[in-house]
């Protein structure tokens, strides 16, 4: 947006239409906080405003050509806030889904077990030297496998627990 074409403040009695020139505002940072420069086409005419970081929030889920009617709406008595209504088939922006991966590898597993290991050990309170029975090793491997199914949920956790590996709960 050209930096010299004037601004407008946002109508807060009556709806502002407006249709978004550009596909991102300027953005930046002063005293009073960050700002939000909004290139928009208001009645026939290119101009701009300025958006809050909560208008900014609601307004950056539409593009470029996007046509929206912004209102200012009390919610309570003496609250206001901004609403964005898209106009003539304007549709939000698909967001990309973010990857999650929902599978635990065989090393992340050995990690897991590890560190479920020691903490199993450190709720049975054993002190450095002590002896163990085996009554205590049947506590301490059964309080892991309990805090190992809580880590990764005991769907994830069956494929790597019925291994052909030697099951002496011990992960080393």
């Amino acid at each position: 947006m050209d930096q010299n074409k004037d601004t407008f403040k946002l109508n807060p009695t009556n709806p502002n239409i407006v249709e978004l020139l550009y596909p991102q505002p300027k953005a930046g940072t002063n005293s009073y906080g960050n700002w939000y420069l909004y290139g928009v086409r208001k009645d026939g005419i290119e101009t701009g405003f300025f958006a809050t970081d909560a208008l900014h929030k609601k307004l950056s889920v539409y593009g470029q050509g996007a046509k929206v009617s912004i209102t200012k709406e009390e919610y309570a008595p003496g609250k206001s806030a901004w609403t964005v209504q898209p106009l003539e088939g304007t549709q939000p922006q698909a967001v990309a889904p973010v990857a999650t991966s929902t599978t635990v590898d065989n090393r992340t597993h050995d990690i897991h077990k590890q560190v479920c290991l020691k903490l199993a050990v450190e709720l049975f309170g054993v002190k450095k030297g002590d002896m163990l029975s085996d009554t205590d090793m049947v506590t301490i491997d059964t309080n892991m496998q309990t805090l190992l199914s809580i880590l990764e949920s005991e769907e994830k956790v069956k494929h790597l627990t019925n291994s052909d590996a030697p099951q002496d709960g011990m992960p080393f």
